[in-house]
């Protein structure tokens, strides 16, 4: 009779060892952001440390796409797309006649970041001619 509890408790313990071992993925290689653009990046996850700029035209849906630079007044090698919403690692909705004010992201821990905030963010890169973008899925803040 107490076959049955020995192998749900081994069951149970297997299936917490998958789900750690899953969880404990390596992040993105960090690159510079003189180099993330580069063609062989195409497809592939990094990490990019910078600043989030924003213009005066910027395409927003569900997400923003916005421009990224070494410093905050720098030429903006990289466009990272960036979602919407009250979560970690998304972006405040920015409303119609927005300032840089208005510009927040909260970072993976929680933290609000704003334009003058150093960066790191991760995500999936695509690159074309002319294009150079990241689907971010992580924003932490840089030291």
């Amino acid at each position: 009779m107490r076959r049955p509890h020995l192998l749900f408790v081994t069951i149970m313990l297997a299936g917490l060892g998958v789900l750690t071992a899953c969880s404990a993925a390596e992040p993105p290689p960090a690159v510079a952001i003189e180099d993330a653009c580069a063609p062989e990046n195409d497809g592939q996850q990094a990490a990019v440390t910078g600043y989030f700029q924003v213009d005066f035209m910027i395409f927003c849906t569900d997400s923003c796409t916005l421009d990224f630079a070494a410093t905050p007044d720098g030429e903006s090698p990289l466009a990272p797309d960036v979602t919407i919403g009250p979560g970690r690692s998304q972006m405040r909705d920015l409303p119609d006649d927005f300032t840089a004010a208005d510009f927040q992201v909260r970072a993976q821990d929680g933290t609000v970041l704003g334009l003058n905030d150093r960066v790191q963010i991760s995500g999936r890169m695509s690159i074309a001619p002319d294009v150079c973008l990241m689907y971010v899925d992580r924003i932490d803040a840089a030291p």
